[in-house]
């Protein structure tokens, strides 16, 4: 679960999460649970989380 976990999380972070949701509106779900959890996590442990998925996506 780790693992999808962490795919979903870059996904969503490198903009692939949105091009997936044309494809397949079930992504949708995917995106407002992501954003959900991320508006009510503290905020330094939402920066945490984007500067680490952002990152990932560079390297």
């Amino acid at each position: 679960m780790a693992d999808s976990t962490d795919k979903l999380l870059r996904d969503y972070f490198s903009g692939r999460l949105k091009l997936k949701q044309k494809i397949n509106p079930q992504c949708t779900r995917d995106i407002v649970d992501i954003t959900f959890c991320l508006s009510v996590i503290k905020p330094e442990h939402k920066q945490a989380i984007t500067k680490y998925y952002s990152d990932k996506f560079i390297t």
